[in-house]
């Protein structure tokens, strides 16, 4: 992932092993502008834009490694302890809260103010993506080995309702657009994308397209992008309509 410090315009990425860094790419210049070392195996990146903090999943230590986004510097290294897979970070804004994929089936939530790992809340099989609706304060995790999408409620950090997704879809990624309250999750094997409707997280649609893997939303339009696996296209979805529009790239 590469996640953007919007109000910096500020572009953060992981360099893993060998180089255990991350790079920052000034958005103005589309230079680096620094280098910061982190520890070892750096694989994902979340921005708290609220209180500019940069949190970095270490998956060969098993650590977080926080960076100020004002000086760029690491201030806080957090253990986790439990195997975070680092495939994906979620960010409330919120409640200043990190969400982390490990390796047991499990999310854990990091608290942002005190940096410590307050709770590791049981999910489905695989957790492997996850998206966080500021709005709602709901958090979405995509269980990629049963099919299914957990909804945990971040204000009790509970799993409120389990979305089943398919078997054998293979759920892979999550996209949120807090303005509409519309969770888009991408199934690699069965070539669609899964609307879900945040509020009866219930699905409202199913789009067909080719080997989705990465989202993106753009809250602004309602657009949303999928990359198209193995095909150098990008899948331009209408949020309003649900329509399909294929860029080659």
């Amino acid at each position: 992932n590469v996640p953007v410090f919007t109000s910096h315009n500020m572009i953060y990425v992981a360099n893993n092993w060998p180089n255990n860094t991350v790079s920052v790419i000034n958005g103005q210049t589309n230079s680096v502008a620094t280098t910061i070392s982190v520890e070892f195996n750096p694989m994902a990146i979340g921005v708290n834009e609220t209180t500019a903090m940069i949190y970095v999943i270490n998956a060969g230590s098993e650590t977080v490694s926080v960076i100020n986004g004002q000086t760029n510097t690491v201030v806080h290294t957090i253990p986790i302890g439990i195997e975070p897979e680092a495939v994906a970070i979620g960010v409330d804004p919120t409640t200043n809260m990190i969400y982390i994929t490990n390796g047991v089936n499990a999310i854990s939530v990091i608290n942002g103010q005190t940096n410590t790992v307050v709770q590791n809340i049981s999910v489905g099989y695989g957790p492997y993506a996850i998206g966080v609706d500021p709005t709602t304060d709901m958090i979405y995790v995509a269980n990629q080995f049963d099919g299914t999408v957990s909804v945990i409620n971040g204000q009790t950090n509970t799993v409120v309702q389990t979305i089943p997704i398919g078997s054998y879809n293979l759920p892979s990624a999550i996209g949120v657009n807090p303005q509409t309250d519309m969770i888009y999750v991408s199934n690699n094997w069965d070539n669609t994308i899964s609307v879900i409707n945040g509020q009866t997280n219930t699905i409202a649609a199913t789009i067909s397209v080719n080997q989705p893997s990465a989202i993106g939303v753009n809250t602004t339009t309602d657009m949303i992008y999928v990359i198209n696996g193995g095909s150098n296209n990008v899948s331009v979805i209408n949020g309003q309509t649900n329509s399909v529009v294929v860029i080659r790239v």
